[in-house]
């Protein structure tokens, strides 16, 4: 019967708002952990800084004396060249007297004593260069060890969030829409903070039916609160994880208001600007650690089930070129795109238009 239906809905409804609970709990815990690891990796990193910059100061100093006394030691070399060549000559030089000779041997003596001197100099130098060579070796592997932990457990997160995960978003109404609902709300009822969203049958036996979601974001909310829940998946991308985000729905929907929005309004920029705008600032603070970049993109859609290239102009696109979709470890490829390469979030406009205007319309 109906009730019966309905009590085991709500029992599985219950059981399952359960372990949504635990779940958040966990990754309340796990954020949390995060959040630390993320104040002490700040913290390390700019006392590590200052212990690079300050050694790299001694590095450069030293090196600097080191360079300057290996061009002493080569004059005082070449002058000592001089002195053994100067010596023969006053020792085969028996109209010398011998007076001069021992005095001109005894200066040639206090010379190669300071070029002694200065050789022990040079490799107290040699030494101290190498301990700050050492010095910022470590420094180096500990801020690798942190930004691996952090990586470990940023992404344990998310894993505990769902490696994959459906979200859905409720657009307002708009235009004439509101005057032909008979509710304000529409057919569709949500509430962002639950994680359901509950469609008003058209026949009221029926009663109403309710969806579950990972997520659920309803009329009011902005594309920044959206971008916001998944900018998370954005840094595993930056980490080296595989990561696709995708929008699915009916013609007005709103995908292309979700995932590109528009560039010329801070807040109605959608999740590909603002994700291309976190993959550069942080690929940027990252080259500090040691790492780099090469960022690049391609933009294609699926149109009556084939793959067409939007970096290829709609004129001189082939419709008989077909693209080879390969299952990599890396993830998936397809062979034959056109890739740009992406340095600057200026050069995303220009790559969104010469898209858009390749696109098929029905």
């Amino acid at each position: 019967t109906l009730n019966e239906e309905k009590a085991i809905l709500t029992d599985k409804l219950t059981t399952s708002e359960g372990t949504r609970a635990t779940q958040e709990f966990q990754i309340k815990s796990f954020e949390t952990e995060l959040n630390v690891l993320r104040t002490e990796k700040v913290k390390s990193e700019k006392q590590h800084q200052e212990e690079f910059n300050e050694l790299n100061q001694k590095y450069n100093v030293v090196n600097k004396e080191l360079m300057e006394t290996k061009t002493s030691l080569t004059l005082i070399s070449d002058k000592k060249d001089s002195l053994d060549t100067q010596l023969a000559a006053f020792t085969a030089n028996q109209g010398a007297s011998q007076q001069e000779q021992m005095e001109k041997i005894c200066k040639l003596s206090v010379e190669n004593e300071t070029l002694k001197k200065q050789l022990g100099t040079a490799s107290e130098h040699a030494v101290q260069l190498l301990e700050a060579e050492k010095k910022i070796k470590e420094l180096e592997d500990k801020i690798y060890s942190r930004e691996a932990e952090r990586r470990k457990l940023h992404n344990l997160v998310q894993e505990l969030r769902g490696n994959v995960r459906v979200a859905v978003r409720v657009r307002p109404l708009l235009g004439n829409e509101p005057n032909e609902e008979k509710d304000e709300f529409g057919a569709v009822k949500c509430d962002k903070h639950a994680s359901f969203v509950t469609l008003q049958r058209s026949d009221p036996k029926k009663g109403n039916a309710a969806f579950n979601f990972d997520k659920v974001f309803d009329d009011t909310t902005t594309n920044k609160d959206v971008f916001d829940d998944v900018s998370d998946l954005i840094q595993s991308a930056l980490d080296g994880y595989q990561v696709c985000i995708f929008s699915y729905g009916q013609t007005g929907s709103g995908k292309t208001h979700t995932m590109q929005g528009s560039l010329d309004n801070e807040e109605m920029r959608g999740i590909i600007p603002r994700a291309v705008e976190q993959i550069l600032q942080t690929s940027e603070k990252m080259k500090n650690d040691g790492w780099n970049y090469t960022i690049k993109t391609s933009f294609l859609e699926i149109y009556n089930e084939s793959v067409n290239d939007l970096f290829a102009a709609s004129s001189t696109r082939d419709s008989s070129q077909k693209y080879t979709i390969r299952h990599t470890k890396s993830g998936v490829q397809i062979d034959g795109l056109n890739e740009e390469l992406l340095s600057n979030y200026d050069q995303l406009e220009g790559l969104l238009a010469r898209a858009q205007r390749n696109k098929s319309i029905a």
